[in-house]
């Protein structure tokens, strides 16, 4: 056998060895390393708002969260704080090596080194400004699925299900037909001192009143009242929405007692009371829960005020 048989010898017996261990494997070398790179880029979320926080737990994403705000009580305490709206730790930040930082930013805009570090480290940056109202609470659901996995992948099919599922419960709780027939004029309050008022574009205002209430407040946003505009207004109904970030507390007898003696409607009739929700101040795929507790509410303060 001359040197180029040999050659060609050679070359056919390390093909042949290849092709038995793909085989024997069930797999290719590209397939292998497409599975690395695959588990390399496992889903590590830093969620820098309790309400986008509260939304991936619905998506059954908790796990997932590595790096959290200090007010992010729906996740486990033991997840690293990486910071808030008003400030980020860098440093920490970087240490929990995110996949993705999902934020809600302030009016002033994004934080020009969050992007920066983002760009630099690869992360996917997802900003939703603005969560105020039902809808859009919906586009945080609709999008966070095509934000956080692969088109066509299997997480991706199984989180857009996840996510009809939860719009599904939103528009469900909030249909007209469910809605308690009675239209109040109620004061939604999320403060008292100062008070403040839930208005227009808010998704209080927006679940009260497509449960059939009617918004005391015309101005939009949250807005500073004095108890001298309270009894102007003279609302037939006054919720006070507590929750762990709100400024009526778990204690609001105070509040209670200090409206209970103005000249309103609403302390005639004895239709002030509490709203008491752990996701009563997230603007969250919780809406859901929410309005549930404000539809069953509000039924029970309608007794009487047509009489």
């Amino acid at each position: 056998m001359n040197r180029k048989q040999c050659l060609i010898s050679v070359c056919a017996i390390i093909s042949a060895t290849l092709l038995l261990t793909t085989s024997a494997l069930g797999e290719s070398p590209v397939s292998a390393s497409d599975k690395k790179a695959s588990a390399a880029a496992q889903l590590r979320i830093v969620s820098l708002s309790p309400a986008i926080s509260r939304t991936l737990v619905d998506f059954g994403l908790h796990k997932q969260i590595v790096g959290r705000t200090p007010f992010c009580r729906a996740l486990d305490p033991v997840t690293p704080i990486v910071g808030d709206l008003n400030g980020v730790a860098y440093e920490r930040l970087v240490r929990v090596r995110p996949t993705h930082v999902l934020v809600q930013p302030p009016t002033s805009g994004t934080d020009a080194k969050l992007a920066e570090l983002a760009a630099t480290h690869g992360w996917h940056l997802a900003q939703w400004p603005g969560l105020n109202t039902v809808q859009d609470i919906e586009q945080l659901i609709d999008q966070l699925p095509s934000v956080l996995f692969p088109e066509d992948s299997a997480q991706r099919l199984k989180a857009t299900s996840r996510a009809r599922e939860l719009l599904t419960e939103i528009r469900m709780v909030l249909e007209s037909q469910s809605a308690p027939i009675f239209n109040p004029r109620v004061l939604l309050l999320s403060g008292f001192e100062p008070v403040m008022a839930f208005g227009r574009e808010t998704y209080l205002h927006d679940i009260a009143t497509r449960l059939g209430a009617v918004n005391a407040i015309d101005a939009t946003g949250w807005v500073v009242l004095s108890l001298e505009d309270v009894v102007r207004i003279n609302p037939q109904v006054v919720i006070l929405v507590a929750g762990s970030e709100s400024g009526i507390g778990r204690s609001p007898g105070a509040a209670l007692e200090t409206l209970s003696r103005l000249k309103i409607d609403a302390a005639r009739r004895g239709r002030i009371t509490v709203l008491d929700h752990p996701d009563a101040m997230l603007p969250s795929s919780g809406v859901v829960g929410l309005a549930t507790a404000m539809r069953e509410l509000l039924t029970v303060m309608a007794r009487g005020l047509s009489e």
